[in-house]
C-alpha cells in the first residue's frame, strides 16, 4: 500500500477528537493529540464536546467517560498501571 493510499485511509478514519474531562491531564491530552494528529495528517482536526459523527478519537478514563466506561477495559487498564493506557479502535456499540 502506498503513503499516499494509507494518508487518504487516516483521514477518512479521524473526523474529529474528544477528550473527556477538564483536568491538567485532560487539556495536555487534548493538546497532544490535535498536534500530533495534525502533523501525521497533515491538517487540522476539530475538537469535538459530544459523540456526534464517526471517526472519533476518544480519550478519558472511565471514570470521565460513560463510553470508555461501557469498553470493559479495566482489568487492562488496571495492568498499564497509574501512568500506563490502552489504546483500541472500536465501533460504537462493539469493539
Amino acid at each position: 500500500m502506498s503513503d499516499a493510499t494509507r494518508l487518504a485511509q487516516y483521514r477518512a478514519g479521524v473526523a474529529a477528537i474528544l477528550v473527556s474531562g477538564n483536568s491538567a491531564t485532560s487539556q495536555a491530552a487534548r493538546e497532544e493529540l490535535t498536534r500530533g494528529l495534525r502533523g501525521l495528517l497533515g491538517r487540522d482536526v476539530p475538537v469535538v464536546r459530544a459523540e456526534a459523527r464517526q471517526g472519533i478519537v476518544l480519550a478519558g478514563t472511565p471514570s470521565t467517560s460513560r463510553r470508555i466506561a461501557a469498553l470493559g477495559l479495566r482489568a487492562e487498564l488496571a495492568q498499564a498501571g497509574e501512568e500506563g493506557y490502552v489504546i483500541r479502535s472500536v465501533t460504537a456499540g462493539g469493539s
